[in-house]
């Protein structure tokens, strides 16, 4: 499955409620507690749970930050 670079969706920092952590895209893997996400490849392996991108939404219809 291709996906987004952190570069494509602006992945940032998270400076408001707004985080992957409450992501509908976001899941932390059990077997190594690293974060991933469905649309955005990280280069490191992991995805910060503090971060956001423009593709942030909690249902899957309405996105937010995208512009």
């Amino acid at each position: 499955i291709a996906r987004f670079s952190p570069k494509d969706v602006d992945l940032r920092s998270s400076k408001g409620k707004l985080k992957c952590e409450n992501c509908i895209h976001f899941l932390v893997r059990k077997v190594d507690d690293l974060g991933v996400c469905e649309v955005v490849e990280s280069p490191t392996g992991g995805i910060d749970e503090d971060a956001v991108c423009d593709f942030w939404t909690q249902e899957g219809s309405e996105f937010p930050l995208l512009k």
